[in-house]
This record gives C-alpha cells, structure tokens and sequence, in this order.
C-alpha cells in the first residue's frame, strides 16, 4: 500500500541499505540479519531482493559477495541494476549493527499493524461476523507478533539444569492438575501445561460424565481455577450433574423434584465447597475459538485458568473450510495452540465413528475419532471411553467403565478400569479413595 503513513523514515531507509551492505560483505552479519528480519522485512523493494538472494546463498552454503549475489538475482529472473547492488555491498553499517537491524524489524511491524488496521476497517462492513473476522484479525496479530524475535533458545546445558531441578522438586507436581481417578495417575500422573487432553468415546457412554469429574475434582478437590465449556447442557444441567456426584443424589431427583431430607443434608454439608470453588460454567452453544481465547483473557486478568475442558469437539462453530474434515482439523490445531499459547492442560472431547460398532471387538481405537485424523496427532494424551453395558445389558461387567489411555506422548498406554455410576453422574475408583488430614492421597 501506498501513502505518508506507510513511508519509513529517512533513518529506517539508510538503515535497511546499511543491515543488506552488511550482509553482502560478511556472512556473519547475513547470518545475524537472518535471524531477525526476513526479505518482507524491508520497505524497499532493492533491499528486500537483495536480502532474499542472500538469505539463499546462506541456505545453500553458497559463499557471499557482490559478483555471486548479482548471479544469483539475474539466474532467478531479477534483472537489477549491477551498479546498485555494488554500491550497497560498499556501504559498511556505521555504528552498531544490531542498531540497524533493529530499527529495520521495528519499521516493519509498523507497517505490518497500519496494514491490519486497513484490513480491519475493511472486513467491519454489513456483512461482518464476529466469530469468522475476529479470529482473522487474532491470527494476523498472532503472526505480527511472531515476528517479534525474544532471548536466544536455551542450549542442552540450560535444558538440562532445568530438568534435574524439576526431577529434584517432586512436591511441585502437587501443584498441577491430577486426574480425577487413582488408577490413572499410575499412566498420566498430572495433565500438563500445554497439553490437548482428548476424550472419545460413543454416544451415551459417558463423555460428559468424565468431563464433570475432571472438572469436579479440579475445581472442589484440588483447588484450581476452572472453566467448563458446555455446548450440550445448560449452565442449570452442568450444576444439577455437579451436586448429584458430590452430594451423591439421585439425578433423577432434581428432575422430578424429589429430594428427601437425608438428600438436602447431604446437598448442604457440600454446598460451602462449591461456593468457595472456582469453577466457571461457560455453557453457550455453538462455542467458537474466539470465544473461548477471548474467556481466558480475560480470565488472565483474574489470575488465569489451570484447567480447560469443551464438551465437546463437533458441536463447535468451526470455521469456514473446504471440507469438514479440514474445519475439525483446524479446530482441533487451535485448541492445541492455545493450549500451548496459555500453558494450560485443555482437555477436549469428542465423539467416535461408527466403528467400534462393526467390529466384534467394540473396544474403540484412536482412528475411530469422527472426521478428522488430526486429532490424533494433535492430541499429546487420547483417552477412549468403553462401556460393555452400553451395548450389552446382559454384560458381566454392568457398571464397570474403561478408560483406555491409547495415546501419551509423554509415558506409557494402558487401560484403567472405574465404577460408573450413572445415577449419580459420576465414575469413582474400583477402590475407595482415601484422604490424609492435608488433603493429600494417604
């Protein structure tokens, strides 16, 4: 684009001759200008040819001076004046060079945010809709703000310290969110920062049961900030599920009505526990990534979440795309940039195919996830739910719920068998669990 607005200074101009005379002139400065700037980067169109020739030759381990970058640049097409090239490789960067580069890299983003500004102004039309443009606007912040180069990455030496610390500090694992069953820890001992934590299973097997434990015992046992995402229920049905598994109520009761005096007991000695939790209820159909980045800005700003959970994958607002298997892929790639973008654990669920359903062995794999083959390579944990009982009344293991850790990136697979208890809304250990006086498993 044109205009004063979009001309750099005088200042950033001699700049970007000084950072491509510089490079032209010793591979070492090239090097250091790669690491920050790319041929985007500069205002003038000489400048930027230039610096992507040499950028190439740097690839390619071509040797860099005047002659071979001239070569280069006539060999791709790119009839420039010889003389022009030549009297910027006699240009030495007066001063510091990182000062130029710097001044360049800042120039740039300038023009990257005056360009968002004008795309902004021009998609705010009639036609605009907030959950498609608003993620268009937050991936081109994104991408402006990737350009932005930080420290350098640590070496081996500063990884390794780090991790020795960490192996050293085994109480710190206490600070971040375990899985709602004991026999799980044994595989996924804590769900980590970053991580997208998928939940499959067929309908009417219990998917957002689990979601209520992880969210339950997150929120009311452990202590953490918590934010449910409900497509399927409303906010009501997320807490009548939430109170029937703590206060172990009949479910059916806060349909009918029903309760009897033992039940409101026991709805009042867990009563203070669920006000004194953090536990946010987000139920809105049609939950898009906007939406949910926007929720945990601003819940920034109130200290930040600890847990994430969408209830669930399909029923999202995806956005627009050729196929739906490359929208799923999309969103499922979002989650997990986010995931990583806030270091929070996300634990996603999911509906499987039909599968399971075919075969004689109903136990469901990863590759029966509906739709898109990249959530299994985006999630870092997959978990699979299976019920005999749903399929089979007869079953000898009624009220039994596997959960088949398919997928860790980060230890080993196995499956964890828990006592589903449908009328209470909950799944709970084969075997009881039992609490020290500080809270702690004894």
């Amino acid at each position: 684009m044109s205009g004063d607005r979009w001309l750099p200074s005088d200042a950033v101009l001699e700049a970007e001759a000084a950072v491509v005379g510089a490079a032209i002139q010793s591979k070492a400065a090239a090097e250091m200008a790669a690491e920050t700037l790319t041929p985007q980067s500069f205002y003038m169109s000489l400048h930027a040819a230039v610096f992507e020739a040499v950028t190439g030759m740097l690839n390619d381990g071509v040797p860099i001076e005047a002659a071979s970058v001239l070569r280069v640049m006539h060999r791709s097409g790119q009839m420039v004046d010889g003389v022009k090239v030549f009297s910027l490789a006699e240009r030495a960067a007066a001063g510091s060079l990182s000062f130029h580069i710097e001044a360049v890299a800042r120039d740039a983003t300038r023009r990257e945010m005056l360009n968002l500004a004008a795309f902004i102004t021009d998609i705010a039309d009639p036609s605009f809709d907030p959950d498609i443009h608003l993620d268009k606007v937050r991936e081109r912040l994104d991408a402006i703000s990737n350009t932005v180069t930080g420290d350098d990455p640590p070496t081996a030496a500063e990884l390794l310290y780090e991790v020795l610390e960490d192996l050293e500090k085994e109480d710190e694992r206490k600070e971040l969110v375990q899985p709602p069953y004991r026999d799980m820890e044994r595989l996924v001992p804590a769900l980590e920062p970053g991580e997208l934590i998928l939940i499959g299973a067929r309908p009417s097997v219990g998917k957002s049961t689990v979601a209520m434990d992880f969210a339950r015992y997150s929120a009311l046992h452990l202590k953490k900030r918590v934010l449910f995402a409900s497509l399927e229920m409303t906010g009501k049905n997320c807490m009548q599920r939430l109170v029937s598994a703590e206060a172990t109520v009949d479910l059916a009761k806060f349909k009918n009505r029903s309760a009897t005096d033992v039940d409101w007991d026991r709805i009042a000695k867990i009563k203070s526990s669920i006000e004194e939790s953090s536990l946010i209820i987000d139920a809105f159909p049609g939950y898009t990534l906007g939406r949910l980045r926007a929720r945990l800005r601003r819940e920034e700003r109130r200290g930040g979440c600890q847990l994430v959970i969408v209830d669930y994958l399909q029923l999202m607002k995806m956005p627009p795309s050729d196929s739906r298997e490359q929208a799923v892929a999309a969103t499922s790639r979002g989650l997990k940039l986010m995931a990583l973008e806030f270091e929070i654990p996300i634990v996603l669920l999911a509906q499987l195919n039909r599968g399971p359903e075919h075969r004689n062995d109903k136990t469901p794999v990863m590759s029966d996830f509906r739709e898109s083959g990249a959530l299994e390579q985006d999630a870092d944990v997959g978990l699979l739910l299976f019920r005999e009982d749903a399929s089979d009344q007869e079953s000898s293991r009624a009220g039994e719920l596997d959960v088949i850790v398919a997928k860790n990136r980060n230890g080993a697979r196995g499956t964890v068998t828990v006592a589903f208890q449908g009328h209470y809304s909950r799944a709970m250990d084969m075997a009881p669990r039992e609490w020290s006086p500080t809270g702690g498993l004894s």
